[in-house]
């Protein structure tokens, strides 16, 4: 079994009840499970993208924002959550 650590996170009422909802009618162990597994998610994608950053930088490639803003609508993404530093 991995190493677990105790994390308090601290969400807007509305969605630590959605979580809640979701966790009970899912097939997921807990919220706790359902959290771990979409943290999980976005480090992977964060990580990936570090990778590609680093890529793009090592070739000399230069990708500009209105580039991400295409590729986010082309993908369906335009409702996504806030990327923080990951643009």
């Amino acid at each position: 079994m991995r190493e677990t650590r105790r994390v308090t996170v601290t969400l807007p009422a509305e969605d630590a009840d959605r979580l809640r909802r979701v966790a009970e009618e899912s097939d997921v162990a807990s919220v706790s499970a359902y959290v771990s597994a979409a943290v999980r998610e976005r480090l992977g994608r964060d990580a990936a993208l570090a990778e590609l950053r680093r890529l793009y930088a090592e070739l000399g490639v230069c990708v500009e924002e209105q580039h991400h803003t295409w590729a986010r609508g082309a993908l369906g993404l335009d409702d996504a959550a806030p990327r923080g530093n990951s643009s």
